[in-house]
């Protein structure tokens, strides 16, 4: 298992119910772009401010479609959610990274009695093991800044292996480094 990235954005927005537009990217274009904008690819993005992580999320929706979402969820339609809590920041930084399921490590990973559950259904496995990262990276937050993530409100557990947790060690080093990750 590998993760590719961080595919790294700066994001604005006027107000807690308008979405976020991409203010400096890596690849200098002003928009999301390939490979987070694919659809059914298992990403894992950490939300930072002033280059404190405080949101660690997943998705296998398209980047834009996922953070429409967040700032546009509606209590009433959406089953309670809110969306997210930091929408009213009005600016902010995300890094995004994408999982490649190759090697050994994932095919190996059957401790976690969900992905035996789900052997046959790759994109499933794939999805657990990203949440795995997640909630590996948010435990590691938690111990550099003895906090959670500021903004976390929901996290997806299963059993991690040396792959998951080295996996999240790469992830947040990035923010123990002299400069955090910028576009």
């Amino acid at each position: 298992m590998q993760l590719c990235g961080p595919h790294t954005y700066q994001i604005a927005w006027g107000s807690s119910k308008e979405t976020p537009k991409v203010v400096k990217s890596a690849n200098g274009k002003p928009q999301f772009s390939n490979p987070v904008t694919c659809k059914s690819k298992p990403k894992l993005y950490v939300v930072s401010h002033h280059c404190r992580p405080i949101y660690v999320g997943t998705t296998t929706d398209s980047i834009t479609k996922r953070l429409n979402g967040g700032f546009k969820a509606n209590p009433k339609t959406s089953h309670g959610y809110r969306g997210y809590l930091w929408k009213n920041l009005r600016e902010a930084a995300i890094h995004i990274w994408m999982l490649t399921p190759e090697g050994p490590d994932f095919d190996s990973m059957n401790a976690d009695p969900s992905m035996t559950r789900w052997e046959g259904n790759c994109q499933q496995r794939e999805n657990i093991v990203v949440e795995t990262v997640e909630a590996e990276v948010v435990l590691l937050i938690h111990q550099e800044y003895l906090q959670w993530p500021e903004y976390q409100t929901e996290i997806h557990f299963h059993q991690s292996q040396d792959p998951h947790k080295k996996a999240a060690r790469d992830i947040i080093k990035q923010y123990k480094e002299s400069s955090c990750p910028t576009a």
